[in-house]
C-alpha cells in the first residue's frame, strides 16, 4: 500500500518515465521470447522447400499460358 502511495505522489514526468521503462522492458522480453520460436518455426518449414511450398513450377506454367496483348495485338 505504501508503494502505491509513493508512486501516486511522484511528479507526472517521473510517472511517464516509469511507464515507458516498463513498456520497453516488456517489449524486449517479448522479443527475446519470440525470436527463438520464429527461428525454430523457419527451420521446420525449410524441410518442405520454398519452391514446393508455393508451387513455383505450376505458377510459372500458368504465367506462360496467359495471352499477352501488345499494341492491341494478341
Amino acid at each position: 500500500m505504501n508503494f502505491l502511495q509513493k508512486l501516486q505522489s511522484l511528479p507526472e514526468r517521473q510517472k511517464k518515465i516509469i511507464v515507458w521503462g516498463a513498456t520497453i522492458l516488456l517489449g524486449i522480453g517479448l522479443l527475446a521470447w519470440w525470436i527463438p520460436r520464429m527461428s525454430e518455426r523457419l527451420r521446420i518449414q525449410e524441410g518442405s522447400g520454398f519452391g514446393e511450398q508455393f508451387q513455383l513450377q505450376e505458377l510459372q506454367e500458368q504465367l506462360e499460358n496467359i495471352p499477352s496483348k501488345i499494341n492491341g495485338e494478341q
